[in-house]
């Protein structure tokens, strides 16, 4: 079984909107600097305003935009900091319930009919990136006909069933396997199904069983 393990990876949009409140927060506070610098070396009449009243006047808007982009970007980096975490006490959780078993997260795309794999938690939009394996493929690997994979997707289309949770043997590249598949039927943004969970390794069990 061909299985992945990413690390999460930076989010582009966030990167990008970090760089943008630095530089915003650098230049009102050169700006800024340098007014109140030039209001003692120029001498400045806009508009009938004196030297101090323009000054004044910019420096107490830069200020303003200087702690309105500093609160927003704290409130970013927090939201960020808090995501990890509960990422991480999730995961964390997961594994003291499943008692510490091999884990890996599942989600099969049921109209692409693509199966990923990985051993850390990944969302939907990161699947692109991926190798997936084929539905097909991944039958091929199941030992038995006990289980309808096929009519597993129907029903879960259908709305016949809502969770899934079942066991069965599976052919990895090296031996014979048997998991257990605990998952939900969701839906992408788009609307399109597809099956979110997580397989554990429960080969152990069964030989002793």
């Amino acid at each position: 079984m061909q299985l992945e393990g990413k690390t999460p990876t930076v989010n582009l949009q966030d990167q990008i909107r970090w760089v943008c409140f630095s530089v915003a927060l650098t230049i009102l506070l050169i700006s800024t600097l340098y007014m109140a610098y030039n209001q003692y070396v120029m001498k400045v009449n806009f508009i009938g305003l004196s030297n101090n009243t323009i000054f004044l006047a910019v420096a107490a808007s830069n200020i303003c935009l200087i702690m309105i982009i500093y609160l927003l970007s704290n409130h970013q980096n927090n939201l960020r900091k808090a995501m990890l975490n509960s990422h991480m006490i999730l995961e964390h959780n997961q594994k003291l319930l499943l008692n510490k078993k091999e884990i890996r997260y599942f989600t099969w795309d049921i109209k692409k009919k693509k199966i990923f794999m990985a051993n850390k938690c990944f969302p939907l939009s990161e699947t692109t990136s991926m190798s997936p394996i084929s539905f097909e493929e991944f039958i091929s690997r199941v030992q038995g006909q006990d289980i309808n994979f096929y009519q597993l997707a129907n029903n879960a289309i259908q709305g016949k069933i809502q969770q899934i949770e079942l066991s069965f043997k599976y052919k990895s590249n090296i031996s014979y396997k048997w998991f257990k598949l605990r998952g939900a039927l969701l839906n992408d943004t788009n609307g399109s199904p597809y099956i979110s969970g997580l397989l554990i390794d429960i080969t152990r069990d069964m030989n002793q069983g």
